[in-house]
């Protein structure tokens, strides 16, 4: 009788993991298929880069500011050049 018993839990163990394989495709599935997504599960890839979420109100301030930066850097590069002309002279 526990013999009985025994083989059938076991036998159900097995059949439970033969459906586990089989349900996954791991046993039977294409290598190429994709596995379809769940739908409460989050997609792999964020929708929009950092620079698409920010408001659009605040790119333009950003962007105002490096060109101001850049702007300074110039006249500074060239304000070290009319120096090293002028210490030639």
């Amino acid at each position: 009788m526990f013999e009985l018993a025994g083989a059938l839990i076991g036998g159900l163990i097995t059949l439970q993991g033969i459906k586990f394989l089989l349900a996954r495709g791991i046993v039977f599935g294409s290598r190429n298929q994709k596995p379809e997504r769940d739908a409460k599960r989050r997609p792999v890839h964020p929708r929009w880069t950092r620079t698409e979420r920010t408001p659009r109100g605040q790119q333009p301030a950003e962007q105002e500011r490096e060109a101001e930066r850049w702007r300074e850097r110039q006249w500074v590069s060239k304000a070290i050049q009319r120096k090293r002309v002028v210490e030639r002279s």
